[in-house]
């Protein structure tokens, strides 16, 4: 390998690193205190407050959603490639149809 390929591997190692570590120690402090203030408000618990509970679980919910709803629109255009279409239920089937899955004599019962 290069010296100039060996420098691009260092440097992208690095940058993984940092942004892995930077990620990290801000899901903890983020994540630890509102998971702590979760229990604690619940019903039943030392501070239970039902209201502010609810609130920091709606957002807490909704926030869990975020990575796989970009992961959705990421695998659009796989899902085109694989089955022709990325939109109901054809593009399941079709999938199913040319991967030769058990599944696709389900689809075929659809139509």
């Amino acid at each position: 390998m290069s010296e100039q390929i060996i420098n691009l591997l260092i440097t992208g190692t690095l940058d993984t690193l940092q942004m892995t570590i930077i990620s990290t120690v801000m899901a903890m402090l983020l994540g630890i205190p509102l998971g702590v203030i979760l229990v604690v408000t619940s019903k039943g618990h030392i501070l239970e407050n039902v209201a502010l509970n609810k609130v920091l679980g709606a957002i807490v919910n909704a926030t869990r959603s975020v990575p796989f709803i970009i992961l959705m629109v990421a695998i659009i255009p796989f899902t085109r490639m694989v089955a022709g279409t990325s939109i109901g239920t054809t593009a399941a089937c079709a999938f199913n149809n040319r991967c030769n899955s058990i599944l696709s004599t389900s689809c075929r019962n659809i139509y």
